[in-house]
Parts: C-alpha cells; sequence; structure tokens
C-alpha cells in the first residue's frame, strides 16, 4: 500500500480561502477537500452536489419522515432518533467530511454535540457547522461562532476539557483545571478553519500530542483500544497531505483504494482485530482486505450476476450487511458501478477494521443484524447482501450478550427495546465483534446458557466481572450450577448442544427477519458463509444450522429461491449460500 516518506512529488496548490460575506454552499466542499470521499450529512436537507461517484454521502435524519425524504431522491439515509448523550453509530476517524445543522434539536447542548462530531471525523477532516451564525438556545447573546472560539481558547466559562478516554457513548467535559491526563484542552484536537458568514468549520487536528498516553495506565505499557479519541501515528499521510491527494487524483475513482498508510494504521491499534489478523493470518489479511501493492482483488462472495444487473440498472440500491472493510463498496468501484448504485454498509468487528474501510474512502456504521436495522418503513434495498458473517450469529459469539438476545424461557423478547426514543442506539462493537479474539470458556457458556433459563441478570454481562457472575450464579442459579457439575461430560456436552440451539434459533430468527425486512418487493436476499456451527437436535425436525433455518424461513414468508444448494443436506456443505427473491 502506500507508504509516507517514499514519495517526493509535490501536490496541487491549496483552494484559496472563501471571501467574507459567502455563504455556505454544498458545493464548495469539493474544491477545500478534494480527496475527501465520505460525507455524512446530520439533521441536514439532500444535496445533490453530494450524488456523484465521488462521494459516499450518508444522511442522519431524527425521525422516519425526514429520512424517507432523502430516500425518495436516491439518496442513504438512516434514522437515528434524538437523544441525550448524543451518539452517533460511527466508529472513531470514519467520515473525512461532517456536515451538521445547529438549527436542528439534536444540536441543543452544543459543546457535547460537537465532541461528538468530531469523534468520527478523520484526521485533517472538516466539521462544517450550518447555521452558526444563529443565537443559541439557552445562551441568547452567544453565536456558535463566539462559544466555539471562546471554548478552543479556554477564556471565561467556557473553558473546558474533554475526557478523551470514554469507550461508551458518553464524552464527558472536565473542568478546565483538572490535571488528570484523561482530560485534553479541545485547542489540542480542533483548529478553526477558514468559515462561512452562516457556517462555522473547524478540522480536526492529526495526531495531537496530547493525546500520547492519554488513555494508558503507564507511559511504558499501553493497551490502545477503540476509544472514543486515539492520536494515530503522526506521520500518517491524511486526506489533507498534497502528495497523497495528487497521486489519488491521478487514479480517480480508486486512488483512495490505493494509496493510504496501511502499516502506521494497523501499528496504531495494538491488542485489536487488524493487528492480531495481520500478525496471525497475513496472507488471507492481504488476499481479502486490503489487497497487495494497494491492488485488491474482486469480491469473491459477490455473484457476477449482481453485476451485469447494476450495469443494466435493474439493480438501483445494495445494502452490505456486515461489511467489514467495506471490500463490496471497493468491488464495485473498481469495475466502474459504484456511482450505479446506493449503497449502504454496516457492521464490523471493532474500530480497526472500521478504520481500513475509511482510509480507503468507505463509509459504513456501526449496527448488528440482531436489532432493528435503523432505516426508514419505507427504505428498502433491491439486493441486501452478507457475507462471512451469518456464522457469527450463534450463542458463543454473543456471549456478551446472551441475556438480551435469549432470556429465559417464557419471558417476551422485546427485538424494538433498542430502537425507541428514550433507549437510543449505542455502539455495538461488543455484538459485531469477533469471539475469537474474546472466547469464553465452555464451563462459562454452559453456565450462562443454563442462567438464563432460571433468571436474567440485573445487569449486563458485558459489564460483570468473572467474580460477579460467580456470585450471581450462586445466589440465584445454584440449583442448576450443582446440576451441571454433577453431570458427565458426554450429558453436558449434549445440553449445551439442545440449550444452544434453542439461542441459536432466536438470533437465526432477528437476523433473518431484520435483513429481509427491508428487501424491496421482487429484490434480493443473498446470505453466504462457512457452515459453522451444527447443532444436535432433540427436537424431530429441528433445523441445525443457519442454512438449514433460512430455507424454513424463505419458505414460511412466501420467497422463493432464485438458485438452490447442491445436495439434500443443507448442513452438509462446507460453504454454503441462500439466493432468495422476495415475492410481494
Amino acid at each position: 500500500g502506500f507508504m509516507a516518506g517514499s514519495l517526493t512529488m509535490a501536490g496541487p496548490a491549496a483552494p484559496p480561502a472563501p471571501a467574507t460575506g459567502q455563504a455556505f454552499r454544498s458545493r464548495d466542499v469539493g474544491p477545500r477537500y478534494p480527496i475527501a470521499r465520505t460525507v455524512i450529512l446530520v439533521d441536514v436537507p439532500y444535496a445533490a452536489e453530494f450524488a456523484q461517484a465521488r462521494y459516499d454521502a450518508l444522511y442522519v435524519a431524527g425521525n422516519d419522515t425526514e429520512a424517507a425524504s432523502v430516500w425518495a431522491r436516491r439518496g442513504a439515509s438512516l434514522v437515528v432518533p434524538v437523544a441525550e448523550p448524543v451518539h452517533l453509530p460511527f466508529a472513531e476517524k470514519a467520515v473525512d467530511v461532517v456536515i451538521a445543522n445547529l438549527a436542528a434539536p439534536r444540536a441543543r447542548h452544543l459543546l457535547p454535540y460537537i465532541l461528538e462530531l468530531a469523534r468520527v471525523a478523520a484526521d485533517d477532516g472538516a466539521l462544517v457547522f450550518l447555521h452558526s451564525d444563529q443565537p443559541l438556545a439557552g445562551h441568547p447573546d452567544h453565536t456558535a461562532f463566539t462559544l466555539v472560539d471562546a471554548w478552543l481558547a479556554g477564556r471565561g466559562k467556557w473553558a473546558r476539557k474533554v475526557d478523551v478516554c470514554r469507550d461508551d457513548s458518553r464524552i464527558l467535559l472536565c473542568p478546565a483545571t483538572t490535571d488528570r491526563r484523561a482530560c485534553v484542552a479541545p485547542g489540542a484536537l480542533l483548529r478553526q478553519a477558514p468559515s462561512y458568514d452562516d457556517a462555522l468549520v473547524l478540522e480536526k487536528r492529526k495526531a495531537p500530542p496530547a493525546l500520547e498516553h492519554a488513555c494508558c495506565s503507564t507511559k511504558t505499557k499501553c493497551t490502545r483500544r477503540c476509544f472514543a479519541f486515539t492520536r494515530g501515528h503522526a506521520l500518517t499521510r491524511t486526506i489533507a497531505d498534497p502528495t497523497r491527494q495528487a497521486l489519488v487524483l491521478r487514479e480517480a475513482p480508486v486512488g483512495r483504494l490505493r494509496y493510504w498508510d496501511e502499516r502506521r494504521i494497523v501499528t496504531n491499534y495494538d491488542d485489536v482485530w487488524a493487528s492480531r489478523y495481520k500478525k496471525e493470518h497475513e496472507k488471507a489479511w492481504h488476499d481479502i482486505y486490503v489487497g497487495h501493492e494497494g491492488f485488491l482483488p474482486d469480491k469473491r462472495e459477490w455473484p457476477p450476476a449482481f453485476d451485469a444487473l447494476v450495469r443494466t440498472k435493474k439493480i438501483k440500491s445494495i445494502l452490505d450487511a456486515g461489511g467489514g472493510t467495506a471490500s463490496l463498496d471497493a468491488h464495485l468501484r473498481k469495475q466502474g458501478l459504484r456511482s450505479r448504485v446506493t449503497l449502504v454498509a454496516f457492521g464490523f468487528y471493532d474500530c480497526s477494521m472500521a478504520r481500513v474501510a475509511a482510509e480507503r474512502g468507505s463509509l459504513i456504521f456501526d449496527w448488528t443484524w440482531l436489532d432493528p436495522l435503523p432505516f426508514c418503513e419505507a427504505c428498502t434495498f433491491d439486493v441486501v447482501f452478507q457475507a462471512e458473517g451469518i456464522h457469527h450469529s450463534v450463542p458463543r459469539k454473543v456471549f456478551h450478550n446472551i441475556e438480551k438476545y435469549c432470556p429465559k424461557a417464557g419471558r417476551r423478547l422485546d427485538v424494538n427495546a433498542s430502537f425507541v426514543a428514550d433507549d437510543p442506539p449505542r455502539r455495538r462493537l461488543d455484538v459485531t465483534r469477533d469471539a475469537s479474539l474474546a472466547r469464553p470458556p465452555r464451563r462459562r457458556l454452559d453456565l450462562a446458557l443454563n442462567a438464563s433459563l432460571v433468571e436474567p441478570p440485573r445487569r449486563r454481562l458485558a459489564q460483570q466481572s468473572k467474580y460477579l457472575m460467580r456470585k450471581r450464579l450462586k445466589r440465584e442459579g445454584q440449583r442448576v450450577h450443582g446440576e451441571i457439575r454433577a453431570q458427565s461430560a458426554s450429558q453436558r456436552r449434549k445440553n449445551r448442544q439442545t440449550t444452544g440451539l434453542e439461542c441459536a434459533l432466536k438470533l437465526w430468527k432477528l437476523a433473518f427477519d431484520n435483513l429481509g425486512k427491508h428487501v424491496a418487493c421482487g429484490g434480493y436476499l443473498y446470505v453466504t458463509d462457512s457452515i459453522g456451527r451444527i447443532f444436535d437436535s432433540r427436537r424431530r425436525g429441528a433445523p441445525r444450522c443457519w442454512p438449514e433455518f433460512g430455507a424454513r424461513w424463505a419458505k414460511a414468508h412466501g420467497w422463493t429461491h432464485v438458485q438452490k444448494q447442491e445436495g439434500a443436506d443443507q448442513c452438509g456443505t462446507h460453504y454454503p449460500f441462500l439466493f432468495l427473491k422476495k415475492e410481494c
């Protein structure tokens, strides 16, 4: 891939700053950020300038009506209800340009709102705040221009620092006088850029020194994980680097796929997916995820017939479920097909996987198909595509959320619980993360599955230590615990398989229901993956694996098979697929 320090080519001259008196227009983004590709627009009306091959734009709306209005004009949109604290379903450094409407209700608490948008912005990326010249709610004597200027400069009552080590959905402000290492002055994270009369423009600083070891217990030992803000490598070439700009523009529209600093991006994340996978599976890392010397192979799971349908405009919208590093977006850009379709992608293991997509100019948001997808009712796709992910929908892979998706017998499973206004979407990294990085011992899984049939815990398993979990089991599930200990190894294995199947059936149903809901009439659902876990069933005729369940689900809902897997045993193929068409 692209290696900083080995290139000396001069870049194009920087565009002139807009003169005083100009109002912001969405077309102004292009000249100022020539290789920016990913754009999110928060509570902003549809802008035709971003409906071109150069951009991957996604609109974030507060309700179904606003999202549907964008979708009707072939724009991609999400429904993220307005809630506090403000949280957007994106990983850190996921987006090149963020455009937000400060007149919208979501911006009521301005400083936390700006910080949340800054979290998802790329290094040297832009944050454009519309209606910045209007008086702020609760502060009629101030506009966004004056308040942000005082905040970044640390003046008066607006002097606040930022807690950069939060790894949940709340970004906290610290007193200006604190000496905590985790609290950083906002001026170290953001800088003011030439603005417009009605729009404030900020840029995210690249690798601020204040973040060095800010979230580490000691200066000699630090495990970087998915915090709200991480420093990154100081020599990484960002989208503002002239040399990178020259190379990317020379090979548009695939330049962003080739010229990015793979080595420094990956080494920035220790003990997470990217660094581990590259170390343990280097050949697969290049063959599947990042390519060789900037050249990516074609998407091997993507049926060639879909390319033909895209060329003839019979497929106009695609949902890439579990997109990972957004390799489907890369494939369509290579084939010259990306401008012909509306593509939305979600789902990745952790922030390092999302960062690979971001560096290549692909947009992906953080969600899981076990929860209702954040689209409007009318937002459907011609193709919903899922590759290499459905085998994660088994109890072992969602161990830390097992009580949410597999509650005790007889308890109602509220699949809409995470999508109401008073319980806004949270980060799903703990759901979509590869369980092989933190695989629970079989004994803990046995206890969790059996305990879930007795009494649900008061707190999520992800928030409990081993000690608290054992204490709860002793108090609430001692009888079950004793029964398991008294069983032989073969009895425990058989019990685990049967109990695990009951949970797997719930997970598979959630996955297929949520994905199938957003397939358009006459559209396609294509799922392909390794066979994964095959369960033993005491219930005669119960599905034992995901393709067997999917085939029965399709029959029950009136879907038809476009193509069927060869062989009578649907659980007998190592790498099966389901190719379904929705009949309405």
